[in-house]
């Protein structure tokens, strides 16, 4: 398993830089570590011992603190968007680098409150540990977060969405987060492109 993850996400990593990144840059700075998929395993790995990050929870506020901490070590300007949407709080990491034309990538890091498809009725009134849907796409962020060049010549965010997989259950709807940031930015400033990861952690992934 773990070695499959790894495996997963060094893969996941390789495919978002030649469809997102390669092309985007004109001139290329210098390389820093590399991406590290035990690293990034082993953030997936803190996040899911925090227990399920059900929003406004404990296990929840610890992640968000966690992402921050981590990114501010490699450098990264970051900043919580604290805002409503859809009747209900919203907390975005976001971390900043570079000038130039902008690159959004992004991941949700919330776990379901209710596991209301797993096939064992027992368990469908327990939160999702989100290991795969929800720690895998913010492992990648903070893994990239370390491995990008510090001096980049784009404008790059990695936004950790909040708010993201409760839809379907009573009072909520899906990508509060997401809906949240994307009405805050104005029309003459939006991102030239946007990445989203997300469930990237499954060996046999079936939608």
């Amino acid at each position: 398993m773990k070695r499959s993850l790894r495996i997963l996400l060094a893969v996941a990593i390789v495919g978002m830089l030649a469809t997102g990144f390669i092309w985007w840059t004109t001139s290329r700075p210098a390389a820093s570590a590399g991406f590290n998929g035990e690293r990034a395993y082993l953030d997936v790995k803190a996040q899911v011992d925090l227990g399920p990050r059900t929003p406004g929870g404990p296990a929840h506020q610890a992640a968000i603190e966690y992402f921050t901490a981590e990114l501010k070590k490699t450098g990264w300007d970051v900043a919580l968007q604290e805002t409503n949407y859809g009747g209900h709080p919203v907390k975005n990491v976001i971390a900043r680098r570079g000038q130039g034309r902008w690159l959004l990538l992004g991941a949700h890091f919330d776990s379901r409150f209710a596991a209301d498809q797993d096939p064992e009725p027992a368990n469908r009134a327990t939160p999702v540990p989100a290991a795969n849907d929800g720690a895998s796409g913010a492992a990648i962020l903070l893994e990239l977060g370390r491995s990008l060049p510090v001096n980049l010549d784009q404008e790059m965010w990695l936004v950790f969405f909040d708010v993201e997989d409760q839809g379907d259950l009573p009072g909520w709807d899906w990508i509060l987060g997401s809906s949240a940031l994307a009405e805050s930015l104005p029309e003459t400033k939006l991102p030239e492109a946007v990445i989203i990861v997300d469930m990237i952690g499954d060996a046999d992934l079936n939608i």
